[in-house]
Protein backbone atom coordinates (compact mmCIF):
# COMPACT_ATOMS: atom_id res chain seq x y z
CA UNK A 1 0.00 0.00 0.00
CA UNK A 2 1.26 3.46 -0.84
CA UNK A 3 2.60 5.72 1.88
CA UNK A 4 -0.09 8.17 0.80
CA UNK A 5 -2.88 5.75 1.62
CA UNK A 6 -3.23 5.60 5.37
CA UNK A 7 -6.86 6.47 4.75
CA UNK A 8 -7.33 5.50 1.11
CA UNK A 9 -8.19 2.74 -1.35
CA UNK A 10 -6.61 -0.59 -2.23
CA UNK A 11 -6.40 -2.70 -5.41
CA UNK A 12 -6.39 -1.05 -8.81
CA UNK A 13 -7.73 2.17 -7.25
CA UNK A 14 -4.62 2.63 -5.12
CA UNK A 15 -1.80 5.09 -5.60
CA UNK A 16 1.39 3.60 -7.03
CA UNK A 17 4.73 5.25 -6.14
CA UNK A 18 7.57 4.77 -8.62
CA UNK A 19 10.64 6.68 -7.52
CA UNK A 20 10.04 10.40 -7.42
CA UNK A 21 6.63 10.03 -9.11
CA UNK A 22 3.24 8.89 -7.91
CA UNK A 23 0.62 7.41 -10.23
CA UNK A 24 -3.05 7.83 -9.39
CA UNK A 25 -5.97 6.24 -11.28
CA UNK A 26 -7.37 8.92 -13.55
CA UNK A 27 -10.74 10.57 -13.04
CA UNK A 28 -11.59 13.38 -15.44
CA UNK A 29 -12.82 15.63 -12.66
CA UNK A 30 -9.61 15.40 -10.67
CA UNK A 31 -7.35 15.65 -13.72
CA UNK A 32 -9.28 18.73 -14.81
CA UNK A 33 -8.65 20.30 -11.43
CA UNK A 34 -4.90 19.73 -11.65
CA UNK A 35 -4.81 21.14 -15.17
CA UNK A 36 -6.91 24.19 -14.31
CA UNK A 37 -5.04 24.95 -11.10
CA UNK A 38 -1.60 25.13 -12.75
CA UNK A 39 -1.92 28.88 -13.32
CA UNK A 40 -3.37 29.59 -9.88
CA UNK A 41 -1.31 30.55 -6.81
CA UNK A 42 -3.09 27.64 -5.13
CA UNK A 43 -0.91 25.25 -7.17
CA UNK A 44 2.03 25.77 -4.79
CA UNK A 45 0.08 23.80 -2.17
CA UNK A 46 -0.43 20.76 -4.43
CA UNK A 47 1.99 18.03 -5.53
CA UNK A 48 3.50 18.85 -8.92
CA UNK A 49 1.41 17.49 -11.80
CA UNK A 50 2.98 15.84 -14.89
CA UNK A 51 -0.06 14.92 -17.00
CA UNK A 52 -1.64 11.55 -17.87
CA UNK A 53 -0.20 8.17 -18.87
CA UNK A 54 -1.84 4.93 -20.02
CA UNK A 55 0.28 2.21 -18.40
CA UNK A 56 0.13 -1.20 -16.72
CA UNK A 57 1.15 -0.97 -13.07
CA UNK A 58 0.13 -4.51 -12.19
CA UNK A 59 -3.62 -4.21 -12.62
CA UNK A 60 -3.83 -4.10 -16.42
CA UNK A 61 -3.67 -0.99 -18.58
CA UNK A 62 -5.34 2.03 -17.04
CA UNK A 63 -5.02 5.77 -17.44
CA UNK A 64 -3.23 7.35 -14.51
CA UNK A 65 -2.21 10.87 -13.86
CA UNK A 66 1.35 11.37 -12.81
CA UNK A 67 2.31 13.62 -9.93
CA UNK A 68 5.11 14.34 -7.52
CA UNK A 69 5.87 11.84 -4.77
CA UNK A 70 6.41 14.41 -2.03
CA UNK A 71 7.96 11.93 0.42
CA UNK A 72 10.43 10.48 -2.09
CA UNK A 73 13.92 10.25 -0.59
CA UNK A 74 12.73 10.32 3.02
CA UNK A 75 14.14 7.55 5.20
CA UNK A 76 11.31 7.43 7.75
CA UNK A 77 8.37 9.49 6.43
CA UNK A 78 5.74 10.29 9.06
CA UNK A 79 2.37 11.17 7.54
CA UNK A 80 -1.03 12.47 8.62
CA UNK A 81 -4.16 12.54 6.44
CA UNK A 82 -6.88 15.02 7.42
CA UNK A 83 -10.14 15.06 5.47
CA UNK A 84 -11.03 18.72 5.07
CA UNK A 85 -14.33 20.56 5.12
CA UNK A 86 -17.57 20.62 7.07
CA UNK A 87 -19.28 18.38 4.54
CA UNK A 88 -18.09 15.42 2.49
CA UNK A 89 -21.23 14.76 0.44
CA UNK A 90 -21.86 15.79 -3.15
CA UNK A 91 -25.04 17.05 -4.80
CA UNK A 92 -24.91 14.41 -7.54
CA UNK A 93 -24.80 11.46 -5.12
CA UNK A 94 -27.79 9.27 -4.33
CA UNK A 95 -30.02 10.31 -1.39
CA UNK A 96 -28.75 7.29 0.55
CA UNK A 97 -25.11 8.20 -0.06
CA UNK A 98 -25.74 11.82 0.92
CA UNK A 99 -27.40 10.79 4.17
CA UNK A 100 -24.58 8.36 4.96
CA UNK A 101 -21.96 11.08 4.41
CA UNK A 102 -23.96 13.57 6.47
CA UNK A 103 -24.05 11.08 9.34
CA UNK A 104 -20.27 10.72 9.20
CA UNK A 105 -19.85 14.50 9.15
CA UNK A 106 -22.16 15.08 12.09
CA UNK A 107 -20.88 12.17 14.19
CA UNK A 108 -17.20 13.04 13.78
CA UNK A 109 -15.43 16.40 13.98
CA UNK A 110 -16.19 17.46 10.39
CA UNK A 111 -19.36 19.51 10.84
CA UNK A 112 -18.14 21.50 13.83
CA UNK A 113 -14.41 21.83 13.12
CA UNK A 114 -14.13 21.50 9.35
CA UNK A 115 -11.89 18.43 9.34
CA UNK A 116 -11.59 14.89 10.62
CA UNK A 117 -8.83 12.37 11.14
CA UNK A 118 -8.42 9.99 8.19
CA UNK A 119 -5.19 8.13 8.95
CA UNK A 120 -1.69 8.50 10.34
CA UNK A 121 1.64 6.72 10.25
CA UNK A 122 4.55 7.54 12.54
CA UNK A 123 7.94 6.00 13.14
CA UNK A 124 8.80 4.52 16.53
CA UNK A 125 12.55 4.28 16.99
CA UNK A 126 12.25 2.08 20.10
CA UNK A 127 10.95 -0.83 18.01
CA UNK A 128 12.47 0.47 14.75
CA UNK A 129 9.22 0.31 12.82
CA UNK A 130 6.27 2.35 11.62
CA UNK A 131 2.98 2.36 13.51
CA UNK A 132 -0.15 3.06 11.52
CA UNK A 133 -3.48 4.38 12.83
CA UNK A 134 -6.33 3.87 10.40
CA UNK A 135 -9.34 6.06 9.69
CA UNK A 136 -11.76 4.17 11.93
CA UNK A 137 -10.56 6.01 15.00
CA UNK A 138 -12.39 9.04 13.56
CA UNK A 139 -15.65 7.45 14.77
CA UNK A 140 -14.39 7.94 18.33
CA UNK A 141 -13.15 11.49 17.79
CA UNK A 142 -15.80 14.10 18.53
CA UNK A 143 -13.95 16.93 20.24
CA UNK A 144 -11.40 19.63 19.57
CA UNK A 145 -9.21 18.11 22.28
CA UNK A 146 -9.08 14.72 20.53
CA UNK A 147 -7.96 16.41 17.30
CA UNK A 148 -5.31 18.36 19.19
CA UNK A 149 -3.98 15.22 20.85
CA UNK A 150 -3.76 13.36 17.55
CA UNK A 151 -1.79 16.19 15.92
CA UNK A 152 0.50 16.29 18.95
CA UNK A 153 1.18 12.55 18.60
CA UNK A 154 1.93 13.06 14.90
CA UNK A 155 4.38 15.90 15.46
CA UNK A 156 6.06 13.97 18.28
CA UNK A 157 6.38 10.82 16.15
CA UNK A 158 5.32 8.66 19.07
CA UNK A 159 4.17 5.34 17.60
CA UNK A 160 2.95 3.71 20.83
CA UNK A 161 4.52 0.28 21.37
CA UNK A 162 1.53 -0.93 23.40
CA UNK A 163 -0.77 -0.21 20.49
CA UNK A 164 1.45 -2.24 18.17
CA UNK A 165 1.27 -5.22 20.54
CA UNK A 166 -2.50 -4.77 20.77
CA UNK A 167 -2.96 -5.01 17.01
CA UNK A 168 -0.42 -7.83 16.72
CA UNK A 169 -2.33 -10.19 18.99
CA UNK A 170 -5.97 -9.12 18.62
CA UNK A 171 -8.50 -7.45 16.36
CA UNK A 172 -9.28 -4.66 18.82
CA UNK A 173 -9.34 -1.04 17.72
CA UNK A 174 -7.05 1.74 18.83
CA UNK A 175 -9.09 3.80 21.31
CA UNK A 176 -9.00 7.33 22.63
CA UNK A 177 -7.85 5.94 25.98
CA UNK A 178 -4.76 4.68 24.16
CA UNK A 179 -4.34 8.14 22.68
CA UNK A 180 -4.58 9.73 26.14
CA UNK A 181 -1.89 7.37 27.42
CA UNK A 182 0.43 8.29 24.55
CA UNK A 183 -0.08 12.02 25.12
CA UNK A 184 0.53 11.67 28.86
CA UNK A 185 3.73 9.77 28.15
CA UNK A 186 4.91 12.53 25.82
CA UNK A 187 5.12 14.95 28.75
CA UNK A 188 7.79 12.83 30.44
CA UNK A 189 9.30 10.93 27.52
CA UNK A 190 9.35 13.18 24.44
CA UNK A 191 10.50 11.49 21.25
CA UNK A 192 11.39 14.71 19.45
CA UNK A 193 12.82 17.71 21.28
CA UNK A 194 10.11 20.24 22.20
CA UNK A 195 12.05 23.14 20.70
CA UNK A 196 12.22 21.27 17.38
CA UNK A 197 8.47 20.67 17.51
CA UNK A 198 7.88 24.38 18.16
CA UNK A 199 9.95 25.23 15.09
CA UNK A 200 8.06 22.65 13.04
CA UNK A 201 4.81 24.27 14.16
CA UNK A 202 6.10 27.71 13.17
CA UNK A 203 6.84 26.48 9.64
CA UNK A 204 3.39 24.94 9.33
CA UNK A 205 1.67 28.07 10.65
CA UNK A 206 3.35 30.34 8.11
CA UNK A 207 2.28 28.11 5.24
CA UNK A 208 -1.24 27.45 6.59
CA UNK A 209 -1.95 31.16 6.98
CA UNK A 210 -0.76 31.69 3.42
CA UNK A 211 -3.01 28.86 2.19
CA UNK A 212 -5.97 30.33 4.06
CA UNK A 213 -5.47 33.71 2.40
CA UNK A 214 -5.11 32.30 -1.12
CA UNK A 215 -7.94 29.77 -0.81
CA UNK A 216 -10.33 32.52 0.22
CA UNK A 217 -9.29 34.71 -2.72
CA UNK A 218 -9.43 31.95 -5.34
CA UNK A 219 -13.02 31.02 -4.51
CA UNK A 220 -12.83 27.27 -5.13
CA UNK A 221 -15.17 24.83 -3.39
CA UNK A 222 -13.41 21.51 -2.77
CA UNK A 223 -15.41 18.67 -1.24
CA UNK A 224 -13.93 15.67 0.61
CA UNK A 225 -10.34 16.65 -0.14
CA UNK A 226 -7.44 15.89 2.19
CA UNK A 227 -4.60 17.84 3.70
CA UNK A 228 -1.55 15.57 3.69
CA UNK A 229 1.04 16.49 6.34
CA UNK A 230 4.46 14.86 6.33
CA UNK A 231 8.04 14.98 7.56
CA UNK A 232 11.08 12.71 7.76
CA UNK A 233 11.70 11.42 11.28
CA UNK A 234 15.45 11.70 10.62
CA UNK A 235 15.24 15.39 9.70
CA UNK A 236 11.88 16.74 10.91
CA UNK A 237 12.60 20.45 10.93
CA UNK A 238 13.74 20.79 7.33
CA UNK A 239 11.17 18.36 5.91
CA UNK A 240 7.91 19.27 7.71
CA UNK A 241 5.35 20.29 5.09
CA UNK A 242 1.86 19.63 3.75
CA UNK A 243 0.06 19.31 0.43
CA UNK A 244 -3.57 19.44 -0.62
CA UNK A 245 -4.60 16.15 -2.26
CA UNK A 246 -7.72 14.39 -3.63
CA UNK A 247 -9.88 16.58 -5.88
CA UNK A 248 -12.60 14.33 -7.26
CA UNK A 249 -15.30 16.85 -6.31
CA UNK A 250 -14.79 20.58 -6.77
CA UNK A 251 -16.28 23.74 -8.24
CA UNK A 252 -14.55 26.94 -9.27
CA UNK A 253 -15.59 30.47 -8.37
CA UNK A 254 -17.90 30.70 -11.41
CA UNK A 255 -20.19 28.04 -9.93
CA UNK A 256 -23.01 29.19 -7.68
CA UNK A 257 -23.35 27.12 -4.53
CA UNK A 258 -25.70 27.37 -1.59
CA UNK A 259 -23.62 25.49 0.97
CA UNK A 260 -19.91 26.21 1.44
CA UNK A 261 -17.37 23.43 1.71
CA UNK A 262 -16.08 24.52 5.13
CA UNK A 263 -12.47 24.09 4.01
CA UNK A 264 -11.46 27.41 5.55
CA UNK A 265 -12.99 26.36 8.86
CA UNK A 266 -10.77 23.27 8.80
CA UNK A 267 -7.66 25.31 8.06
CA UNK A 268 -8.47 27.65 10.93
CA UNK A 269 -8.97 24.68 13.27
CA UNK A 270 -5.49 23.38 12.45
CA UNK A 271 -4.01 26.85 12.95
CA UNK A 272 -5.74 27.15 16.33
CA UNK A 273 -4.57 23.69 17.40
CA UNK A 274 -0.96 24.42 16.45
CA UNK A 275 -1.03 27.71 18.34
CA UNK A 276 -2.46 25.90 21.38
CA UNK A 277 0.28 23.27 21.20
CA UNK A 278 2.92 25.99 21.17
CA UNK A 279 1.42 27.62 24.25
CA UNK A 280 1.42 24.30 26.09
Amino acid sequence: MSDFQVGGHKGKAQLVPIGEFLYKPNTEQEANFYEQIQHSPLSQFLPKYYGKENIDLGFGYFTYFKMQNVIYGMKHPCILDLKMGCRTWFEDSSPEKIQSKKNYDINTTSTQYGLRFCGMRVFNKDINMFIQHDKYIMLQMHTYESLKQMIKVFLSSHGCINQYEKFKFSNSFFTLNDLDNIVNDLHTNPIINHSIIDNMIDKLLIKLNHLKEIYEKEGYQIISSSLFLFYDYDDPLSTIDFKMIDFAHWKDKNHKYEITDGYLIGIQTIITILNDLKLN
